[in-house]
């Protein structure tokens, strides 16, 4: 919250050349899954005001503007139905509001008010860019056409944006990147120039090292406001987390206002200044190339120098620091090569000193550190699923176990023993990915695999090959849902599919508020007629429907919605296990949400009768919620038992545990 009103202290003292940015409104596009998101700044007088703001579309082709949507800022005194804003910040952005729309104040003060809830609207624009009703996406574009963009506000058009299509992506980078060399310090700069229309927000500054080997993202965004579409301004921060004669290496990305981070700029090196610079080796550095430390520097400017001696010890550990040069490297050496390999640490500090005629060696300069190279893979990742949507597959996977993974390469092929192919270029960062099918894409099947990459470009093993569905037949016709009631402080859900005999499964949606999205509540097909849901919270009020899947993997619309409500008589029980089945020879075990204590563990165990349990293995429900394993029983029906521990306490008693019983799709008649 302090950071907050630092901020907007900050904006009533922005200079006179960022303020006249209000004079002209901005609206930028981005093409996601949705469809095409469009934001734009203030374009009129009132922040709040009571008409909506109209949104129109033509193709690139066509001479006239078409309306498809309009967009209204909601009213202030309903921002708490919207928003979780706290009291705090709701009361500093009234009096803005109010500042802004008092014909008393000047000119001037009104228009510092409406900079300031700009910058608030930019900074976060996920928490007010539809409160102030400067946001609309458009589901109906086309991905083969290319459009035109404009706002209009009673009637007059206030921006206007050109050649805009689901493919449209501007690259956008950084120009004249410099560093230079400061005592203590890294000076970094680099120009501004058109950057405000284009949609950049801000730069995120990447910084190598010798302890990290790779570049790293720094926290801290350098937000940046141009005032005009020409004006050209040095961009200039000082980074004084450095240590003087150490190499470093930096590069800049632009971040934009839909936070998509931009190309990185060229890299620039630099080794900051200390004030011993004159007694010991100038510019010392330590890089590695191939199995060796590479060593360099330059003569100090002190006479009579005689040779060198250099030291090596595991960093922030001196008391091993021994000296590798057995006698004074000559004096005219600028280069020595060290092999530390197969030592027991990955990470070194070398530090230099001089030797004088008299054989007087001085102090040691400013050490050096250096990573050694990790050539080990990560590991794999887990559990890739695909759904199929409307003209796309949804693919999810568990993270890898690697903790320096920095992203997932996708791969697909129209075959399961074909060519695989990447299906992006850049790094996937999160653990989920749409793939969304070009229109003129004949097929409907695809297969995929993922793996892990790591900082240093370590790339893990392929998961196995997964099948993937899109959706592009008729989709089935939608079910009835006839009943929900509550049972044994759980939902039961009921509905008949008599059309549809080819349905393979149902997907449960619940909504606890309809003008949101629904979220699905299992995490496999429903193969009948009824589900049980034990997931809910106490005192709440649920909606469900639900929607078939035919043997095509084509989605049915949602049935009728059916209302719950829990706010009087419910109260909770734990359950652990969402689903269980067997689907060819492999068991599937789903565990609810809501386990978030890190010291939890379950047991799971099969039994092909109620008595003999084999255990299989011991998950942790917090960071694990589904696990598989193969079995070779032929039975039709096996049992699962579930058991518990805290981590402080042995395993709960086997008539404590939970046992469900499960059908194998695959027994012999």
């Amino acid at each position: 919250m302090k950071k907050l009103f630092f901020f907007l202290i900050l904006f009533y003292v922005t200079p006179v050349a960022v303020l006249s940015q209000l004079d002209k409104c901005y609206l930028w596009a981005n093409p996601d899954q949705d469809g095409v998101v469009l934001r734009w700044t203030f374009c009129i007088d009132s922040v709040l005001p009571s008409r909506s703001y109209t949104i129109l579309r033509k193709e690139k082709d066509q001479s006239d503007f078409v309306p498809i949507g309009i967009s209204t800022a909601v009213p202030i005194e309903k921002w708490k139905e919207y928003s979780t804003i706290s009291s705090k910040t709701m009361d500093t952005i009234r009096r803005l509001i109010d500042v802004s729309s008092d014909p008393r104040k000047s000119k001037d003060i009104r228009k510092k008010a409406v900079i300031s809830l700009q910058k608030l609207h930019l900074l976060r624009p996920e928490q007010y860019a539809r409160l102030f009703g400067l946001y609309f996406v458009d589901t109906t574009a086309s991905s083969k056409k290319i459009y035109d963009y404009r706002i209009e506000f009673n009637q007059q058009e206030v921006v206007e944006l050109e050649n805009v299509s689901l493919r449209y992506l501007e690259a956008k980078t950084v120009r004249n990147f410099q560093v230079k060399s400061m005592t203590n310090s890294v000076q970094l700069q680099w120009k501004l120039f058109n950057d405000f229309p284009r949609g950049i927000l801000g730069y995120i500054v990447y910084k190598k090292s010798p302890e990290t080997f790779d570049f790293v993202r720094q926290p801290q965004i350098h937000y940046v406001f141009n005032s005009t579409d020409t004006e050209l301004i040095d961009f200039t921060i000082e980074d004084r987390n450095v240590f003087p004669g150490t190499r470093y290496t930096y590069a800049i990305t632009p971040i934009d206002v839909f936070g998509r981070e931009g190309l990185r700029s060229d890299t620039m090196s630099v080794i900051p200044r200390s004030s011993d610079d004159d007694k010991v080796p100038n510019n010392f550095a330590a890089s590695f190339v191939g199995d060796s430390v590479v060593l360099s520097w330059e003569k100090p400017a002190v006479p009579l120098v005689n040779g060198y001696h250099i030291y090596r010890y595991p960093t922030n550990n001196k008391e091993e620091k021994v000296r590798i040069t057995k006698n004074p490297i000559s004096a005219d050496t600028k280069m020595f090569v060290d092999k530390p390999m197969g030592q027991l640490t990955d990470f070194f500090s070398y530090v230099i000193t001089t030797i004088n005629n008299n054989g007087v060696e001085s102090a040691t300069s400013s050490e050096q550190k250096v990573a050694l190279p990790n050539t080990a893979a990560p590991d794999m990742p887990n559990y890739l699923t695909t759904q199929g949507i409307r003209k796309g597959i949804i693919l999810s996977w568990q993270r890898s176990k690697a903790k320096d993974v920095i992203g997932y390469e996708l791969f697909r092929s129209e075959s399961e023993d074909g060519e695989f192919y990447p299906v992006e270029s850049m790094l996937v960062k999160d653990t989920f990915y749409v793939d969304i099918l070009a229109s003129n894409e004949k097929a409907s099947t695809f297969w995929y695999q993922v793996r892990a990459v790591d900082r240093y470009g370590n790339k893990s093993s392929l998961t196995l090959v997964t099948p993937g569905f899109a959706v592009r037949n008729s989709t089935p016709k939608s079910v009835q849902l006839q009943d929900a009631f509550i049972k044994d402080d759980k939902v039961v859900l009921q509905w008949t599919n008599e059309q549809n005999h080819k349905t393979q499964g149902f997907w449960v949606n619940r909504y606890n508020d309809t003008s949101y999205s629904p979220i699905t509540i299992n995490s496999a097909f429903i193969i009948g007629n009824e589900f049980v849901d034990s997931s809910m919270l106490n005192k709440q009020q649920y909606w469900y429907e639900v929607i078939a899947v035919d043997s095509n993997f084509n989605y049915s619309q949602p049935s009728n919605r059916v209302f719950v409500d829990l706010r009087k008589t419910y109260s909770m029980k734990t359950r652990y296990v969402d689903t269980a089945y067997i689907r060819q020879d492999t068991l599937h075990v789903y565990i609810a949400d809501g386990i978030n204590d890190e010291s939890v563990e379950l047991m799971i165990e099969l039994a092909v009768n109620t008595q003999s349990f084999t255990s299989l293995a011991v998950i942790q429900p917090y960071k694990v919620t589904y696990f598989s394993a193969a079995i070779e029983h032929k039975e039709q029906f096996l049992t699962v038992r579930i058991r518990k521990r805290d981590g402080r306490s042995p395993w709960q008693n086997p008539e404590d545990s939970q046992t469900i019983t499960v059908e194998n799709t695959k027994q012999t008649k």
